[in-house]
């Protein structure tokens, strides 16, 4: 896969750089500060353009086995779909974990006063 991503605010460790990035072969190949006018370059009109993030906490099990309010999924179905199916995908996670309690929840602790 080739793709060059342009005008974008490029997030690296130590600073956001408007710049451009450019994928060959599934890997990034180049980061560039300022604009491409290559005609193959998508313009991300200064969208951010970050690594990939892994999401720990969604309500994607949530809204699958109950999608719209008063409305229950059955559970074993809700429970054996994919969690990367595109009702879960989201904009910003490259990946997601669908984390659950087994158990029952710890009995709150008592405030100081």
């Amino acid at each position: 896969m080739n793709l060059v991503l342009t005008n974008a605010d490029i997030v690296l460790p130590d600073a956001v750089v408007r710049g451009t990035l450019r994928v060959q072969g599934g890997l990034i190949a180049d980061i560039q500060p300022g604009g491409s006018t290559a005609s193959e370059a998508l313009d991300l009109a200064g969208d951010y353009l970050l690594p990939g993030a892994v999401d720990l906490h969604t309500d994607n099990l949530e809204r699958q086995v109950q999608p719209r309010a008063g409305t229950r999924w059955p559970s074993r179905s809700a429970l054996l779909a994919p969690p990367a199916s595109p009702r879960c995908w989201t904009r910003s996670a490259s990946a997601i974990w669908v984390l659950m309690r087994t158990g029952p929840a710890p009995a709150p602790k008592a405030c100081a006063t």
